[in-house]
Protein backbone atom coordinates (compact mmCIF):
# COMPACT_ATOMS: atom_id res chain seq x y z
CA UNK A 1 0.00 0.00 0.00
CA UNK A 2 2.84 2.39 0.88
CA UNK A 3 4.57 1.63 -2.42
CA UNK A 4 1.41 2.43 -4.41
CA UNK A 5 0.87 5.64 -2.46
CA UNK A 6 4.47 6.70 -3.13
CA UNK A 7 3.98 6.12 -6.87
CA UNK A 8 0.96 8.39 -6.87
CA UNK A 9 2.56 11.15 -4.78
CA UNK A 10 5.99 11.24 -6.42
CA UNK A 11 4.99 13.15 -9.60
CA UNK A 12 3.16 15.75 -7.53
CA UNK A 13 6.14 16.14 -5.19
CA UNK A 14 8.47 16.57 -8.16
CA UNK A 15 6.23 19.37 -9.46
CA UNK A 16 6.17 21.11 -6.07
CA UNK A 17 9.92 20.89 -5.57
CA UNK A 18 10.91 21.61 -9.17
CA UNK A 19 8.05 23.24 -11.12
CA UNK A 20 10.31 23.76 -14.11
CA UNK A 21 10.13 20.04 -14.76
CA UNK A 22 6.50 20.55 -15.68
CA UNK A 23 7.62 21.89 -19.03
CA UNK A 24 10.57 19.54 -19.56
CA UNK A 25 10.34 17.31 -22.60
CA UNK A 26 11.99 16.56 -25.87
CA UNK A 27 11.82 17.86 -29.42
CA UNK A 28 12.63 16.24 -32.72
CA UNK A 29 12.29 16.93 -36.41
CA UNK A 30 10.29 14.52 -38.57
CA UNK A 31 11.52 13.78 -42.08
CA UNK A 32 8.85 16.04 -43.59
CA UNK A 33 10.01 19.04 -41.55
CA UNK A 34 7.43 18.92 -38.76
CA UNK A 35 8.88 19.92 -35.41
CA UNK A 36 7.43 17.55 -32.80
CA UNK A 37 7.53 18.42 -29.09
CA UNK A 38 6.71 15.96 -26.31
CA UNK A 39 5.81 17.06 -22.78
CA UNK A 40 5.06 13.90 -20.73
CA UNK A 41 2.92 14.56 -17.64
CA UNK A 42 2.07 11.09 -16.32
CA UNK A 43 0.42 12.48 -13.18
CA UNK A 44 -2.53 13.76 -15.25
CA UNK A 45 -5.47 11.93 -16.82
CA UNK A 46 -5.66 13.74 -20.17
CA UNK A 47 -3.57 14.42 -23.25
CA UNK A 48 -3.54 17.39 -25.64
CA UNK A 49 -2.09 17.59 -29.14
CA UNK A 50 -1.55 21.14 -30.42
CA UNK A 51 -0.71 21.65 -34.09
CA UNK A 52 0.39 25.12 -35.17
CA UNK A 53 0.67 25.99 -38.87
CA UNK A 54 2.92 29.01 -39.31
CA UNK A 55 1.70 32.23 -40.93
CA UNK A 56 -1.68 33.03 -39.45
CA UNK A 57 -3.13 36.28 -40.70
CA UNK A 58 -0.05 36.87 -42.88
CA UNK A 59 -1.42 34.27 -45.31
CA UNK A 60 -4.56 36.29 -45.94
CA UNK A 61 -5.20 39.39 -48.02
CA UNK A 62 -7.89 42.03 -47.85
CA UNK A 63 -9.81 40.01 -50.46
CA UNK A 64 -9.51 36.68 -48.62
CA UNK A 65 -9.81 38.00 -45.05
CA UNK A 66 -11.76 35.52 -42.93
CA UNK A 67 -10.82 32.44 -44.95
CA UNK A 68 -8.79 30.96 -42.07
CA UNK A 69 -11.54 31.47 -39.51
CA UNK A 70 -14.24 30.05 -41.81
CA UNK A 71 -12.05 27.08 -42.80
CA UNK A 72 -11.55 26.16 -39.15
CA UNK A 73 -15.31 26.04 -38.56
CA UNK A 74 -16.16 24.11 -41.74
CA UNK A 75 -13.24 21.71 -41.32
CA UNK A 76 -14.27 20.63 -37.81
CA UNK A 77 -18.00 20.44 -38.47
CA UNK A 78 -17.68 18.51 -41.75
CA UNK A 79 -15.81 15.57 -40.25
CA UNK A 80 -16.50 12.64 -37.96
CA UNK A 81 -13.92 13.83 -35.41
CA UNK A 82 -16.44 16.29 -33.95
CA UNK A 83 -19.06 13.60 -33.29
CA UNK A 84 -16.41 11.24 -31.89
CA UNK A 85 -14.95 13.90 -29.62
CA UNK A 86 -18.36 14.86 -28.25
CA UNK A 87 -19.27 11.18 -27.66
CA UNK A 88 -16.12 10.48 -25.63
CA UNK A 89 -15.90 13.82 -23.83
CA UNK A 90 -12.93 15.04 -25.87
CA UNK A 91 -12.52 18.45 -27.52
CA UNK A 92 -11.45 19.46 -31.03
CA UNK A 93 -10.95 23.01 -32.24
CA UNK A 94 -9.40 24.70 -35.27
CA UNK A 95 -9.00 28.45 -35.60
CA UNK A 96 -6.90 31.25 -37.01
CA UNK A 97 -4.77 33.55 -34.86
CA UNK A 98 -2.55 36.47 -35.93
CA UNK A 99 0.50 34.16 -36.00
CA UNK A 100 -0.77 30.65 -36.81
CA UNK A 101 -3.61 28.35 -37.74
CA UNK A 102 -4.16 26.28 -34.59
CA UNK A 103 -5.60 22.79 -34.28
CA UNK A 104 -6.11 21.57 -30.71
CA UNK A 105 -7.25 18.07 -29.71
CA UNK A 106 -7.72 17.23 -26.02
CA UNK A 107 -8.96 13.89 -24.73
CA UNK A 108 -9.07 11.76 -21.58
CA UNK A 109 -6.06 9.43 -21.59
CA UNK A 110 -8.09 6.23 -21.54
CA UNK A 111 -9.93 7.03 -24.78
CA UNK A 112 -7.24 9.00 -26.64
CA UNK A 113 -6.46 6.00 -28.83
CA UNK A 114 -10.09 5.70 -29.93
CA UNK A 115 -10.16 9.33 -31.02
CA UNK A 116 -6.85 9.16 -32.87
CA UNK A 117 -8.21 7.34 -35.93
CA UNK A 118 -10.78 10.02 -36.71
CA UNK A 119 -8.23 12.73 -35.91
CA UNK A 120 -5.88 11.16 -38.48
CA UNK A 121 -8.62 11.28 -41.13
CA UNK A 122 -9.37 14.86 -40.08
CA UNK A 123 -5.77 15.82 -40.79
CA UNK A 124 -5.05 13.75 -43.90
CA UNK A 125 -8.36 13.02 -45.62
CA UNK A 126 -10.80 15.70 -44.52
CA UNK A 127 -14.24 16.24 -45.97
CA UNK A 128 -15.48 19.73 -46.67
CA UNK A 129 -19.24 19.42 -46.93
CA UNK A 130 -21.03 21.83 -49.22
CA UNK A 131 -24.06 21.76 -46.93
CA UNK A 132 -21.95 22.52 -43.87
CA UNK A 133 -20.08 25.27 -45.74
CA UNK A 134 -23.24 27.06 -46.83
CA UNK A 135 -24.83 26.79 -43.41
CA UNK A 136 -21.76 27.89 -41.46
CA UNK A 137 -20.93 30.70 -43.86
CA UNK A 138 -24.45 32.09 -43.42
CA UNK A 139 -24.17 31.84 -39.64
CA UNK A 140 -20.70 33.39 -39.70
CA UNK A 141 -21.95 36.34 -41.73
CA UNK A 142 -24.73 36.85 -39.18
CA UNK A 143 -22.09 36.95 -36.43
CA UNK A 144 -20.07 39.51 -38.36
CA UNK A 145 -23.17 41.65 -38.80
CA UNK A 146 -23.88 41.35 -35.07
CA UNK A 147 -20.31 42.49 -34.38
CA UNK A 148 -21.00 45.61 -36.38
CA UNK A 149 -23.76 46.40 -33.86
CA UNK A 150 -21.24 46.26 -31.02
CA UNK A 151 -19.44 49.60 -30.51
CA UNK A 152 -16.75 47.93 -28.38
CA UNK A 153 -15.89 45.55 -31.21
CA UNK A 154 -15.91 48.37 -33.77
CA UNK A 155 -13.63 50.55 -31.64
CA UNK A 156 -11.09 47.76 -31.09
CA UNK A 157 -10.97 46.84 -34.77
CA UNK A 158 -10.66 50.45 -35.88
CA UNK A 159 -7.85 51.04 -33.41
CA UNK A 160 -5.96 48.09 -34.91
CA UNK A 161 -6.50 49.55 -38.38
CA UNK A 162 -4.98 52.85 -37.26
CA UNK A 163 -2.18 51.44 -35.10
CA UNK A 164 -1.08 48.78 -37.62
CA UNK A 165 -1.91 50.71 -40.78
CA UNK A 166 -0.49 49.10 -43.92
CA UNK A 167 0.37 45.77 -42.24
CA UNK A 168 -1.41 42.39 -41.95
CA UNK A 169 -2.13 43.11 -38.27
CA UNK A 170 -4.46 45.89 -39.39
CA UNK A 171 -6.87 43.20 -40.61
CA UNK A 172 -9.13 41.26 -38.28
CA UNK A 173 -8.82 37.45 -38.12
CA UNK A 174 -12.61 37.52 -38.42
CA UNK A 175 -12.50 39.07 -41.89
CA UNK A 176 -15.15 41.48 -43.12
CA UNK A 177 -18.69 41.03 -44.33
CA UNK A 178 -17.69 41.90 -47.89
CA UNK A 179 -14.68 39.54 -47.96
CA UNK A 180 -16.47 36.58 -46.36
CA UNK A 181 -19.47 36.95 -48.69
CA UNK A 182 -17.17 36.21 -51.64
CA UNK A 183 -15.57 33.08 -50.17
CA UNK A 184 -16.43 29.74 -51.79
CA UNK A 185 -16.12 26.09 -50.82
CA UNK A 186 -13.24 25.85 -53.29
CA UNK A 187 -11.44 28.62 -51.38
CA UNK A 188 -11.74 26.55 -48.19
CA UNK A 189 -10.41 23.43 -49.90
CA UNK A 190 -7.49 25.35 -51.40
CA UNK A 191 -6.72 26.95 -48.03
CA UNK A 192 -6.43 23.50 -46.47
CA UNK A 193 -4.11 22.26 -49.23
CA UNK A 194 -1.90 25.34 -49.05
CA UNK A 195 -1.50 25.08 -45.28
CA UNK A 196 -0.91 21.37 -44.72
CA UNK A 197 2.82 21.51 -45.32
CA UNK A 198 5.20 19.86 -42.87
CA UNK A 199 7.85 22.55 -43.13
CA UNK A 200 5.31 25.02 -41.70
CA UNK A 201 4.02 22.85 -38.84
CA UNK A 202 4.88 22.59 -35.16
CA UNK A 203 3.16 19.79 -33.22
CA UNK A 204 3.19 19.65 -29.43
CA UNK A 205 1.86 16.85 -27.21
CA UNK A 206 1.43 17.21 -23.46
CA UNK A 207 -0.11 14.93 -20.87
CA UNK A 208 -0.47 11.28 -20.06
CA UNK A 209 -0.15 9.16 -23.20
CA UNK A 210 1.32 5.78 -24.15
CA UNK A 211 3.72 4.74 -26.90
CA UNK A 212 0.89 3.46 -29.09
CA UNK A 213 -0.80 6.86 -29.11
CA UNK A 214 2.42 8.69 -29.90
CA UNK A 215 3.40 6.22 -32.63
CA UNK A 216 -0.02 6.65 -34.22
CA UNK A 217 0.21 10.44 -34.11
CA UNK A 218 3.73 10.42 -35.57
CA UNK A 219 2.54 8.13 -38.38
CA UNK A 220 -0.28 10.58 -39.18
CA UNK A 221 1.96 13.64 -39.07
CA UNK A 222 4.65 11.95 -41.16
CA UNK A 223 2.14 11.45 -43.99
CA UNK A 224 1.82 15.22 -44.51
CA UNK A 225 3.76 16.58 -47.50
CA UNK A 226 6.89 18.52 -46.60
CA UNK A 227 6.19 21.61 -48.69
CA UNK A 228 8.12 24.81 -48.04
CA UNK A 229 8.64 26.98 -44.94
CA UNK A 230 6.57 30.16 -44.70
CA UNK A 231 8.47 33.39 -44.14
CA UNK A 232 6.70 36.17 -42.24
CA UNK A 233 7.70 39.67 -43.32
CA UNK A 234 7.92 41.95 -40.27
CA UNK A 235 9.06 45.06 -42.12
CA UNK A 236 7.17 48.31 -41.61
CA UNK A 237 5.52 47.22 -38.36
CA UNK A 238 6.55 50.25 -36.26
CA UNK A 239 4.48 53.40 -35.77
CA UNK A 240 6.57 55.94 -37.67
CA UNK A 241 4.74 59.13 -36.69
CA UNK A 242 1.95 60.28 -34.38
CA UNK A 243 -1.46 59.52 -35.83
CA UNK A 244 -4.99 60.18 -34.67
CA UNK A 245 -8.38 59.12 -36.01
CA UNK A 246 -11.96 59.59 -34.80
CA UNK A 247 -15.34 58.14 -35.71
CA UNK A 248 -18.82 58.81 -34.39
CA UNK A 249 -21.50 56.40 -33.22
CA UNK A 250 -25.10 57.30 -32.39
CA UNK A 251 -25.49 54.32 -30.02
CA UNK A 252 -22.95 55.32 -27.38
CA UNK A 253 -23.01 57.95 -24.64
CA UNK A 254 -19.31 57.82 -23.72
CA UNK A 255 -16.27 57.85 -25.96
CA UNK A 256 -14.06 54.78 -26.35
CA UNK A 257 -10.45 55.85 -26.63
CA UNK A 258 -7.29 53.88 -27.43
CA UNK A 259 -3.70 55.11 -27.15
CA UNK A 260 -1.07 52.77 -28.59
CA UNK A 261 2.74 52.62 -28.81
CA UNK A 262 5.08 50.33 -30.74
CA UNK A 263 6.07 47.44 -28.46
CA UNK A 264 8.58 44.60 -28.95
CA UNK A 265 7.88 41.23 -30.52
CA UNK A 266 7.85 38.10 -28.35
CA UNK A 267 11.42 37.28 -29.40
CA UNK A 268 12.75 40.55 -27.94
CA UNK A 269 14.78 40.34 -24.71
CA UNK A 270 12.53 43.12 -23.37
CA UNK A 271 9.32 41.12 -23.87
CA UNK A 272 9.06 40.01 -20.19
CA UNK A 273 9.81 43.52 -18.90
CA UNK A 274 7.07 45.07 -21.04
CA UNK A 275 4.67 42.42 -19.70
CA UNK A 276 5.49 43.64 -16.18
CA UNK A 277 5.07 47.25 -17.33
CA UNK A 278 1.61 46.39 -18.60
CA UNK A 279 0.69 44.82 -15.26
CA UNK A 280 2.01 47.82 -13.32
CA UNK A 281 0.38 50.47 -15.48
CA UNK A 282 -2.98 49.01 -16.40
CA UNK A 283 -3.33 45.37 -15.45
CA UNK A 284 -5.16 45.75 -12.14
CA UNK A 285 -7.60 47.99 -10.25
CA UNK A 286 -4.65 49.34 -8.27
CA UNK A 287 -2.63 50.12 -11.40
CA UNK A 288 -1.24 53.56 -12.27
CA UNK A 289 -3.81 54.33 -14.97
CA UNK A 290 -6.69 53.30 -12.74
CA UNK A 291 -5.44 55.38 -9.82
CA UNK A 292 -4.57 58.50 -11.82
CA UNK A 293 -7.22 58.61 -14.54
CA UNK A 294 -10.24 57.08 -12.86
CA UNK A 295 -9.80 57.69 -9.15
CA UNK A 296 -8.01 61.05 -9.07
CA UNK A 297 -9.32 62.72 -12.22
CA UNK A 298 -12.66 60.92 -12.28
CA UNK A 299 -12.48 60.71 -16.07
CA UNK A 300 -12.75 57.07 -16.83
CA UNK A 301 -15.72 54.76 -16.82
CA UNK A 302 -13.21 52.00 -17.54
CA UNK A 303 -9.44 51.96 -18.04
CA UNK A 304 -6.96 49.18 -18.71
CA UNK A 305 -3.87 48.43 -20.78
CA UNK A 306 -2.84 45.44 -22.87
CA UNK A 307 0.23 44.09 -24.63
CA UNK A 308 -0.67 41.29 -27.09
CA UNK A 309 2.07 38.77 -27.88
CA UNK A 310 3.06 39.00 -31.54
CA UNK A 311 5.75 37.51 -33.78
CA UNK A 312 6.37 41.01 -35.21
CA UNK A 313 6.29 44.35 -33.41
CA UNK A 314 3.21 44.56 -31.23
CA UNK A 315 1.38 47.46 -29.58
CA UNK A 316 1.20 48.45 -25.95
CA UNK A 317 -2.15 50.18 -25.73
CA UNK A 318 -4.36 51.88 -23.18
CA UNK A 319 -8.15 51.67 -23.45
CA UNK A 320 -10.29 54.29 -21.73
CA UNK A 321 -14.05 54.84 -21.62
CA UNK A 322 -14.74 58.50 -20.83
CA UNK A 323 -16.59 61.70 -21.74
CA UNK A 324 -15.26 62.94 -25.08
CA UNK A 325 -14.60 66.40 -23.65
CA UNK A 326 -11.93 64.88 -21.38
CA UNK A 327 -10.19 62.85 -24.09
CA UNK A 328 -7.51 65.42 -24.90
CA UNK A 329 -6.41 65.85 -21.30
CA UNK A 330 -6.58 62.07 -20.72
CA UNK A 331 -4.08 61.51 -23.54
CA UNK A 332 -1.78 64.13 -22.00
CA UNK A 333 -2.10 62.44 -18.61
CA UNK A 334 -1.31 59.01 -20.06
CA UNK A 335 1.78 60.45 -21.74
CA UNK A 336 2.81 62.10 -18.47
CA UNK A 337 2.43 58.87 -16.49
CA UNK A 338 4.41 56.91 -19.09
CA UNK A 339 7.14 59.53 -19.44
CA UNK A 340 7.69 59.89 -15.69
CA UNK A 341 7.42 56.20 -14.84
CA UNK A 342 11.19 55.46 -14.63
CA UNK A 343 11.60 58.13 -11.92
CA UNK A 344 8.34 57.56 -10.04
CA UNK A 345 7.79 53.81 -9.81
CA UNK A 346 8.38 52.33 -6.39
CA UNK A 347 9.91 49.04 -5.31
CA UNK A 348 6.58 48.05 -3.77
CA UNK A 349 4.53 48.47 -6.93
CA UNK A 350 7.19 46.74 -9.03
CA UNK A 351 7.12 43.73 -6.69
CA UNK A 352 3.33 43.74 -6.67
CA UNK A 353 3.18 43.78 -10.47
CA UNK A 354 5.75 40.98 -10.74
CA UNK A 355 3.98 38.75 -8.23
CA UNK A 356 0.60 39.35 -9.86
CA UNK A 357 1.93 38.54 -13.32
CA UNK A 358 3.92 35.55 -12.08
CA UNK A 359 0.91 34.12 -10.29
CA UNK A 360 -1.26 34.53 -13.37
CA UNK A 361 1.43 32.96 -15.56
CA UNK A 362 1.73 29.89 -13.35
CA UNK A 363 -2.02 29.47 -12.89
CA UNK A 364 -2.58 29.74 -16.63
CA UNK A 365 -0.36 26.72 -17.33
CA UNK A 366 -1.87 24.10 -15.06
CA UNK A 367 -3.58 22.10 -17.81
CA UNK A 368 -2.09 19.89 -20.49
CA UNK A 369 -3.75 22.07 -23.10
CA UNK A 370 -1.91 25.13 -21.76
CA UNK A 371 1.42 23.29 -21.59
CA UNK A 372 1.06 22.01 -25.17
CA UNK A 373 -0.04 25.43 -26.43
CA UNK A 374 2.85 27.28 -24.78
CA UNK A 375 5.41 24.80 -26.09
CA UNK A 376 4.12 25.18 -29.66
CA UNK A 377 3.73 28.96 -29.37
CA UNK A 378 7.23 29.70 -28.13
CA UNK A 379 8.77 27.25 -30.57
CA UNK A 380 6.94 29.10 -33.33
CA UNK A 381 8.27 32.40 -31.97
CA UNK A 382 11.82 31.05 -32.32
CA UNK A 383 12.47 30.90 -28.58
CA UNK A 384 12.26 27.15 -28.11
CA UNK A 385 9.62 24.83 -26.65
CA UNK A 386 11.05 25.17 -23.13
CA UNK A 387 11.10 28.97 -23.11
CA UNK A 388 8.22 29.27 -20.64
CA UNK A 389 10.46 28.15 -17.77
CA UNK A 390 12.96 30.87 -18.70
CA UNK A 391 10.15 33.42 -19.00
CA UNK A 392 8.87 32.65 -15.49
CA UNK A 393 12.40 32.81 -14.06
CA UNK A 394 13.05 36.12 -15.86
CA UNK A 395 9.89 37.63 -14.37
CA UNK A 396 11.21 36.90 -10.88
CA UNK A 397 14.44 38.82 -11.50
CA UNK A 398 13.20 41.87 -13.40
CA UNK A 399 14.39 45.09 -11.75
CA UNK A 400 13.34 48.74 -11.79
CA UNK A 401 16.28 49.32 -14.12
CA UNK A 402 14.90 46.75 -16.56
CA UNK A 403 11.49 48.41 -16.47
CA UNK A 404 12.98 51.85 -17.00
CA UNK A 405 14.76 50.53 -20.07
CA UNK A 406 11.58 48.90 -21.38
CA UNK A 407 9.67 52.16 -20.83
CA UNK A 408 11.56 53.66 -23.76
CA UNK A 409 8.68 52.46 -25.93
CA UNK A 410 6.74 55.50 -24.67
CA UNK A 411 9.26 57.91 -26.19
CA UNK A 412 8.26 56.91 -29.71
CA UNK A 413 5.27 58.08 -31.74
CA UNK A 414 1.80 56.91 -30.76
CA UNK A 415 -1.54 56.12 -32.38
CA UNK A 416 -4.74 57.52 -30.91
CA UNK A 417 -8.19 56.34 -31.91
CA UNK A 418 -11.51 57.60 -30.50
CA UNK A 419 -15.03 56.37 -31.16
CA UNK A 420 -17.15 59.23 -29.87
CA UNK A 421 -20.89 59.78 -29.42
CA UNK A 422 -22.69 61.52 -32.23
CA UNK A 423 -24.86 64.53 -31.47
CA UNK A 424 -27.30 63.34 -34.11
CA UNK A 425 -30.30 61.40 -32.83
Amino acid sequence: MFVNLKKKLLPALVFILAPGLLFAGESKMLENGIRLIEKPRPFTDTVTAAIFIDGGIFKETAETAGIGALTGIVWVKSNRILETAEFYGAEINAKLTPYAFEIILSAPTDIAGRVLGDFTDFLLKPKFSKEVFEREKALYLEELKANMDNPNYIAMERFNEVAYEGTPYARSVDGTISSVEKLTLKDVENYYKANMQGAQIIASVAGNYDKEFMDGLIKALSAIDKGKPFKIDCSGMEIEKDKRAEDTDTRIKQAKMFVGYTAPAVSSPEYPAVKVLNELLGGRMSSRYFEEIRKKLGYAYSVYSAYPSRVCSSRFFVSVGLDYKNAGHAVEKIDEINRNLPETMTDAEVEKAKKSLLGSALMATQTNAAVAWNAAFFELMGLGADYYDKYVDTLKHISKKDLAKAARIFKGPKAVYILKPSEEK
